[in-house]
């Protein structure tokens, strides 16, 4: 049965209707439902502002600027991720192996290990699948 990890790291099962409804909706969607088009690359978004974070990766704008050490991000929501590699905090907890990570991405990258689906070793209890 396929899972859900969350962003504060909780494992969450998915009915099998579920979770292949949401892939089709955010996989094949009507054209129409993704009016702005990027016009370096043709994609499209649902919302002008995905668009607009999306340009960034042409034009290589990089309008958040870290206070800390300058480093330039493409949105406010990555930046604020990248604060916590400065500060150390690192609020998201594998459930397995209590790992912990600054961002939900890392632990979601890191549940691969536990799943099967990424053949590679956990830095912190060193299981390796």
């Amino acid at each position: 049965e396929p899972i859900l990890i969350t962003d504060l790291g909780l494992i969450q099962p998915i009915p099998k209707n579920q979770f292949f409804q949401s892939y089709f909706n955010n996989n094949f969607v009507n054209e129409a439902d993704r009016p702005y088009k990027c016009f370096y690359c043709h994609r499209a978004y649902k919302k002008s502002c995905h668009l607009k974070q999306h340009i960034r990766s042409h034009t290589g704008e990089k309008p958040f600027k870290c206070s800390q050490c300058g480093r330039g991000f493409v949105s406010a929501g990555v930046l604020k991720a990248h604060i916590r590699t400065h500060t150390g905090l690192k609020s998201f907890k594998c459930l397995i192996c209590n790992g912990a990570f600054t961002t939900g991405g890392s632990l979601r990258r890191h549940m691969g290990i536990h799943n099967d689906l990424r053949p590679y070793m956990c830095p912190y209890c060193q299981k390796k699948k």
